[in-house]
């Protein structure tokens, strides 16, 4: 789902009694908000969750995000501007939708006309590959943190 249609389909406070509860992205500048998302959605992989936190520093302060770059410059850097990162954030989408597409098989499996034993099976089966699946988005996120953190010039993960 693109981030912009968030807001659109309505949001729920998943922080209540954040600054930014009562507010929408179209209280703010576009580029402001796209930046936001951005860089949250380094710290959350729910585009929902990052938008609200988004939100809320831009309500605090309207230029966060561009102040937020001259302080810390690595946030430009890491804010989805390398191609090996965005593909990787891309693989991490797919697999979301994966899962999405494996939860909504799994509740189809209810209802009198289903065997409630080959159904059971279904639902394991299909919940293992649910599993295995967050298994490797796991991976596909380790290696955006360790690729982000190496171009902010830090240790990746085991390094020193």
């Amino acid at each position: 789902m693109k981030l912009s249609k968030l807001v659109r389909l309505g949001r729920r406070d998943r922080l209540p009694g954040g600054l930014g509860d009562k507010k929408t992205r179209e209280d703010f500048d576009p580029e402001q908000v796209e930046k936001g998302i951005k860089v949250e959605m380094e710290h959350t992989d729910d585009p929902e969750l990052a938008l609200e936190i988004t939100l809320d520093h831009l309500t605090e302060d309207p230029e966060y995000y561009d102040k937020l770059e001259t302080i810390e410059p690595h946030h430009a850097r890491a804010a989805g501007k390398d191609p090996k990162i965005d593909e990787l954030k891309s693989q991490v989408a797919d697999l979301d939708r994966t899962i999405d597409q494996l939860q909504r098989r799994q509740e189809a499996l209810t209802g009198p006309e289903v065997d409630l034993q080959t159904a059971e099976a279904i639902r394991n089966s299909i919940q293992r590959r649910i599993d295995a699946v967050n298994e490797d988005k796991q991976e596909i996120q380790t290696q955006i943190q360790e690729m982000i953190m190496q171009k902010c010039g830090r240790p990746g993960k085991g390094k020193k």
